[in-house]
Protein backbone atom coordinates (compact mmCIF):
# COMPACT_ATOMS: atom_id res chain seq x y z
CA UNK A 1 0.00 0.00 0.00
CA UNK A 2 1.07 3.59 -0.52
CA UNK A 3 2.08 5.65 2.51
CA UNK A 4 0.10 8.89 2.38
CA UNK A 5 1.34 11.74 4.64
CA UNK A 6 -1.29 12.69 7.20
CA UNK A 7 -3.29 9.54 6.54
CA UNK A 8 -0.95 6.56 6.92
CA UNK A 9 2.46 6.25 8.48
CA UNK A 10 4.95 3.40 8.80
CA UNK A 11 7.18 3.19 11.87
CA UNK A 12 10.17 0.81 11.85
CA UNK A 13 12.30 0.32 14.96
CA UNK A 14 14.58 -2.69 15.52
CA UNK A 15 12.25 -5.70 15.03
CA UNK A 16 9.03 -3.70 15.40
CA UNK A 17 6.88 -2.62 12.44
CA UNK A 18 3.90 -0.33 13.06
CA UNK A 19 1.29 0.85 10.55
CA UNK A 20 -0.60 3.93 11.77
CA UNK A 21 -3.86 4.89 10.05
CA UNK A 22 -5.24 8.32 10.94
CA UNK A 23 -8.77 9.64 10.41
CA UNK A 24 -10.21 6.16 9.87
CA UNK A 25 -13.18 5.88 7.51
CA UNK A 26 -15.22 3.03 6.04
CA UNK A 27 -12.83 2.70 3.07
CA UNK A 28 -10.04 1.67 5.46
CA UNK A 29 -11.79 -1.58 6.32
CA UNK A 30 -9.71 -4.36 4.76
CA UNK A 31 -7.29 -7.23 5.41
CA UNK A 32 -3.80 -5.94 6.19
CA UNK A 33 -0.67 -8.01 5.65
CA UNK A 34 3.09 -7.55 5.55
CA UNK A 35 5.51 -8.82 2.91
CA UNK A 36 8.90 -10.10 4.04
CA UNK A 37 11.30 -11.46 1.41
CA UNK A 38 8.40 -11.94 -1.05
CA UNK A 39 6.41 -13.89 1.57
CA UNK A 40 2.99 -12.47 2.52
CA UNK A 41 1.93 -12.70 6.18
CA UNK A 42 -1.67 -11.68 7.09
CA UNK A 43 -1.66 -9.40 10.15
CA UNK A 44 -5.16 -8.10 10.83
CA UNK A 45 -8.67 -7.73 9.47
CA UNK A 46 -9.80 -4.16 10.12
CA UNK A 47 -13.56 -3.64 10.37
CA UNK A 48 -14.84 -0.06 10.45
CA UNK A 49 -18.24 0.55 12.02
CA UNK A 50 -20.36 3.68 11.94
CA UNK A 51 -19.83 5.54 15.20
CA UNK A 52 -22.84 5.66 17.46
CA UNK A 53 -23.27 9.33 18.32
CA UNK A 54 -24.72 8.38 21.68
CA UNK A 55 -21.48 6.68 22.65
CA UNK A 56 -19.50 9.93 22.48
CA UNK A 57 -19.72 12.94 24.74
CA UNK A 58 -20.83 15.85 22.60
CA UNK A 59 -18.53 18.84 22.54
CA UNK A 60 -19.90 22.22 23.46
CA UNK A 61 -17.92 23.82 20.65
CA UNK A 62 -17.51 22.20 17.22
CA UNK A 63 -14.21 24.02 16.85
CA UNK A 64 -12.60 22.17 19.77
CA UNK A 65 -9.95 19.81 18.41
CA UNK A 66 -6.48 18.39 18.97
CA UNK A 67 -3.58 20.60 17.95
CA UNK A 68 -0.87 17.98 18.56
CA UNK A 69 -0.17 15.60 15.65
CA UNK A 70 0.25 11.81 15.96
CA UNK A 71 3.71 11.07 17.34
CA UNK A 72 6.08 8.32 18.45
CA UNK A 73 7.74 8.18 21.87
CA UNK A 74 10.81 6.05 22.65
CA UNK A 75 11.56 5.20 26.28
CA UNK A 76 13.97 2.84 28.02
CA UNK A 77 12.53 0.00 30.08
CA UNK A 78 12.23 1.03 33.72
CA UNK A 79 12.06 4.76 32.93
CA UNK A 80 8.84 6.83 33.20
CA UNK A 81 6.79 7.45 30.05
CA UNK A 82 5.00 10.77 29.62
CA UNK A 83 2.44 10.45 26.82
CA UNK A 84 0.86 13.79 26.03
CA UNK A 85 -1.46 15.60 23.65
CA UNK A 86 -2.78 19.16 23.43
CA UNK A 87 -6.29 20.49 22.82
CA UNK A 88 -7.04 24.03 21.65
CA UNK A 89 -9.46 24.55 24.54
CA UNK A 90 -9.10 23.97 28.28
CA UNK A 91 -11.39 22.01 30.63
CA UNK A 92 -12.05 19.28 28.08
CA UNK A 93 -12.52 15.64 29.03
CA UNK A 94 -10.03 13.29 27.38
CA UNK A 95 -10.46 9.51 27.35
CA UNK A 96 -7.33 7.39 26.89
CA UNK A 97 -7.32 4.00 25.23
CA UNK A 98 -4.48 1.57 24.45
CA UNK A 99 -4.39 -0.13 21.04
CA UNK A 100 -7.95 1.12 20.55
CA UNK A 101 -9.35 -1.66 22.72
CA UNK A 102 -8.42 -1.13 26.38
CA UNK A 103 -9.64 1.97 28.23
CA UNK A 104 -7.08 3.38 30.64
CA UNK A 105 -7.80 4.35 34.23
CA UNK A 106 -5.51 5.54 36.99
CA UNK A 107 -3.78 3.00 39.22
CA UNK A 108 -0.54 2.66 41.19
CA UNK A 109 1.53 2.94 37.97
CA UNK A 110 -0.56 5.28 35.82
CA UNK A 111 -1.54 8.91 36.42
CA UNK A 112 -3.72 11.17 34.28
CA UNK A 113 -3.07 14.91 34.35
CA UNK A 114 -4.24 18.07 32.60
CA UNK A 115 -3.11 21.69 32.84
CA UNK A 116 -4.33 25.19 32.03
CA UNK A 117 -2.64 25.16 28.61
CA UNK A 118 -4.76 22.35 27.19
CA UNK A 119 -2.11 19.64 27.68
CA UNK A 120 -3.32 16.20 28.77
CA UNK A 121 -0.76 13.68 30.02
CA UNK A 122 -0.77 9.96 30.64
CA UNK A 123 2.19 9.19 32.91
CA UNK A 124 3.44 5.61 33.33
CA UNK A 125 5.85 4.98 36.19
CA UNK A 126 8.70 2.55 35.44
CA UNK A 127 7.73 1.55 31.91
CA UNK A 128 7.49 -2.16 31.12
CA UNK A 129 7.75 -3.94 27.78
CA UNK A 130 4.00 -4.69 27.94
CA UNK A 131 3.32 -0.93 27.96
CA UNK A 132 4.44 -0.74 24.33
CA UNK A 133 1.63 0.06 21.92
CA UNK A 134 -0.42 2.85 20.38
CA UNK A 135 -2.27 5.11 22.81
CA UNK A 136 -5.41 6.91 21.62
CA UNK A 137 -6.65 10.15 23.14
CA UNK A 138 -10.37 10.63 22.42
CA UNK A 139 -12.14 13.97 22.54
CA UNK A 140 -15.73 13.35 21.53
CA UNK A 141 -15.47 12.00 17.99
CA UNK A 142 -11.95 13.41 17.53
CA UNK A 143 -8.79 11.51 18.43
CA UNK A 144 -5.01 11.58 18.14
CA UNK A 145 -2.41 8.88 18.76
CA UNK A 146 0.94 8.41 20.46
CA UNK A 147 2.87 5.22 19.68
CA UNK A 148 5.03 4.16 22.63
CA UNK A 149 8.13 2.05 21.93
CA UNK A 150 9.70 0.58 25.08
CA UNK A 151 13.33 -0.40 24.53
CA UNK A 152 14.63 -3.33 26.52
CA UNK A 153 17.26 -2.25 29.01
CA UNK A 154 20.75 -3.17 27.83
CA UNK A 155 23.14 -4.55 30.42
CA UNK A 156 26.29 -2.51 31.03
CA UNK A 157 29.75 -3.56 32.17
CA UNK A 158 31.10 -1.63 35.15
CA UNK A 159 34.74 -0.58 34.92
CA UNK A 160 36.50 1.64 37.46
CA UNK A 161 39.34 3.79 36.12
CA UNK A 162 42.19 5.24 38.12
CA UNK A 163 43.38 8.83 38.42
CA UNK A 164 45.17 8.61 35.07
CA UNK A 165 41.87 7.99 33.32
CA UNK A 166 42.51 4.40 32.24
CA UNK A 167 41.20 1.10 33.51
CA UNK A 168 44.24 -1.02 32.52
CA UNK A 169 47.98 -0.57 32.54
CA UNK A 170 47.97 -0.91 28.76
CA UNK A 171 45.49 1.96 28.48
CA UNK A 172 43.46 -0.16 26.06
CA UNK A 173 39.81 -0.57 25.14
CA UNK A 174 37.63 -3.26 26.67
CA UNK A 175 36.12 -5.50 23.99
CA UNK A 176 32.60 -6.83 24.00
CA UNK A 177 30.34 -8.52 21.45
CA UNK A 178 26.92 -7.25 20.42
CA UNK A 179 24.42 -9.26 18.34
CA UNK A 180 23.73 -7.97 14.84
CA UNK A 181 20.53 -5.92 14.65
CA UNK A 182 20.32 -5.21 18.38
CA UNK A 183 20.58 -2.01 20.43
CA UNK A 184 23.98 -1.35 22.02
CA UNK A 185 24.34 1.04 24.94
CA UNK A 186 27.77 2.30 26.03
CA UNK A 187 27.75 4.22 29.30
CA UNK A 188 30.12 6.62 30.98
CA UNK A 189 29.53 7.98 34.49
CA UNK A 190 31.17 11.17 35.72
CA UNK A 191 32.02 11.82 39.34
CA UNK A 192 30.70 15.37 38.90
CA UNK A 193 30.25 17.98 36.18
CA UNK A 194 31.91 20.95 37.87
CA UNK A 195 34.96 20.91 35.60
CA UNK A 196 33.36 19.55 32.43
CA UNK A 197 33.37 22.21 29.72
CA UNK A 198 33.07 19.99 26.64
CA UNK A 199 32.06 16.33 26.28
CA UNK A 200 32.31 14.57 22.91
CA UNK A 201 31.76 10.94 21.91
CA UNK A 202 34.26 9.56 19.37
CA UNK A 203 34.26 6.56 17.03
CA UNK A 204 37.73 5.40 15.97
CA UNK A 205 39.04 8.81 17.03
CA UNK A 206 36.52 10.81 14.98
CA UNK A 207 33.79 12.91 16.59
CA UNK A 208 30.33 11.35 16.33
CA UNK A 209 27.75 13.67 14.78
CA UNK A 210 24.21 13.26 16.10
CA UNK A 211 21.97 14.03 13.14
CA UNK A 212 18.63 13.22 14.75
CA UNK A 213 18.00 10.17 12.54
CA UNK A 214 17.63 8.03 15.72
CA UNK A 215 20.37 5.63 14.59
CA UNK A 216 22.80 6.95 17.22
CA UNK A 217 21.74 8.90 20.32
CA UNK A 218 23.52 10.67 23.17
CA UNK A 219 21.33 10.32 26.25
CA UNK A 220 22.14 12.10 29.52
CA UNK A 221 20.71 11.00 32.85
CA UNK A 222 22.26 12.88 35.75
CA UNK A 223 25.99 12.12 35.77
CA UNK A 224 25.60 9.26 33.30
CA UNK A 225 26.16 9.72 29.58
CA UNK A 226 24.89 6.99 27.26
CA UNK A 227 25.82 6.36 23.65
CA UNK A 228 22.90 4.36 22.24
CA UNK A 229 23.37 2.63 18.88
CA UNK A 230 20.16 1.24 17.39
CA UNK A 231 19.88 -1.65 14.93
CA UNK A 232 23.59 -2.50 15.12
CA UNK A 233 25.36 -3.46 11.91
CA UNK A 234 28.89 -4.39 10.86
CA UNK A 235 29.88 -0.74 10.33
CA UNK A 236 29.21 -0.06 14.01
CA UNK A 237 32.18 -2.24 14.99
CA UNK A 238 34.74 0.29 16.21
CA UNK A 239 36.63 1.73 19.17
CA UNK A 240 34.48 4.18 21.11
CA UNK A 241 35.88 6.83 23.42
CA UNK A 242 34.76 10.00 25.12
CA UNK A 243 36.62 13.32 25.06
CA UNK A 244 36.21 15.62 28.05
CA UNK A 245 37.91 19.01 27.86
CA UNK A 246 40.11 17.58 25.05
CA UNK A 247 41.18 14.64 27.24
CA UNK A 248 40.29 11.31 25.65
CA UNK A 249 39.08 8.32 27.69
CA UNK A 250 38.90 4.94 26.00
CA UNK A 251 35.56 3.29 26.70
CA UNK A 252 34.88 0.19 24.60
CA UNK A 253 35.79 -1.75 21.48
CA UNK A 254 32.45 -2.80 20.01
CA UNK A 255 32.32 -5.97 17.89
CA UNK A 256 29.04 -6.57 16.06
CA UNK A 257 28.60 -10.20 15.06
CA UNK A 258 25.93 -12.69 14.04
CA UNK A 259 27.44 -15.10 16.54
CA UNK A 260 27.34 -12.76 19.52
CA UNK A 261 25.17 -13.52 22.53
CA UNK A 262 23.69 -10.99 24.98
CA UNK A 263 26.12 -9.82 27.66
CA UNK A 264 25.25 -10.60 31.27
CA UNK A 265 27.59 -8.13 32.99
CA UNK A 266 27.29 -4.38 33.41
CA UNK A 267 29.05 -1.90 31.13
CA UNK A 268 29.78 1.51 32.65
CA UNK A 269 33.03 3.42 32.74
CA UNK A 270 33.44 5.83 35.64
CA UNK A 271 35.56 8.95 35.26
CA UNK A 272 36.76 10.48 38.50
CA UNK A 273 37.41 14.15 39.15
CA UNK A 274 41.15 13.46 39.42
CA UNK A 275 41.16 12.10 35.87
CA UNK A 276 40.35 15.56 34.49
CA UNK A 277 43.53 17.15 35.85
Amino acid sequence: MEIIPGKTDRISHDLLEVLVISHVNLMDGDIYSIRVNDMIYPIACLIIENANAASFEKLNDDNVHFISPPQTLFVMEGQPSIISCQVNSIDQKIEWCKDNKKWITENERIRLEADQFGFHRLIIDKSELDDQGTYYAFLGDHFTTVTLVVEERIDEREVTINALGTDTEEDDYREYLVPLGSTATIACELENTDEVQELVWRKDGKQIEFTGDEKVEHVVNGLKHYLVIHDTEADDSACYSISINNMEFKIAHLLVSNYATPIDSKYTKRISRNSLH
